[in-house]
């Protein structure tokens, strides 16, 4: 028969192997709801609450996003995020000017987003925002650049 504390020891690591087995188990379910929460749908993200230009700029730096995900964000880009008025040459400051380029170039780089896509995004914007036509097109080239060396 098994003795006294040969039977102890088992009892003892089957505890800590079901406290590790939980323990990771806990980990895995967490790290998926986080993976969940961040991949949410822009539709889902929009219904919740008001979407940002940082949500946007989330959405075209995602290689994952989808082409009809990023046609929404160009959608609400276009629709609801106005370049800051410009006087003169010189860029506005601590307007986020950067942030609205960035977008052009996040999205002309991106995987999903089609030659169409990319020429509606610059008409549109360009024929809003006159004044930032040359850099509209500078950072728009720029992600077309970015994408043929990815």
């Amino acid at each position: 028969m098994i003795s006294k504390e040969i039977l102890i020891l088992l009892v003892i690591i089957g505890v800590l192997v079901a406290i590790v087995g939980v323990y990771f188990a806990f980990k895995v379910y967490k790290q998926k709801n986080e993976k969940e929460e961040i991949e949410q749908p822009i539709h889902e993200v929009s219904k919740q609450r008001e979407l940002t230009l940082r949500d946007l700029l989330d959405i075209v730096s995602n290689q994952n996003s989808s082409k009809s995900e990023i046609t929404k964000a160009v959608d609400i880009f276009i629709a609801k995020f106005p370049f800051p008025k410009r006087y003169g040459t010189a860029l506005p400051e601590d307007k986020g000017i950067k942030d609205y380029f960035n977008f052009v170039f996040l999205h002309a780089k991106h995987k999903s987003s089609d030659a169409k896509m990319i020429v509606r995004l610059n008409k549109e914007l360009v024929a809003k925002n006159e004044s930032y036509k040359l850099e509209i097109e500078e950072y728009e080239k720029r992600g077309l650049e970015a994408r043929k060396a990815s």
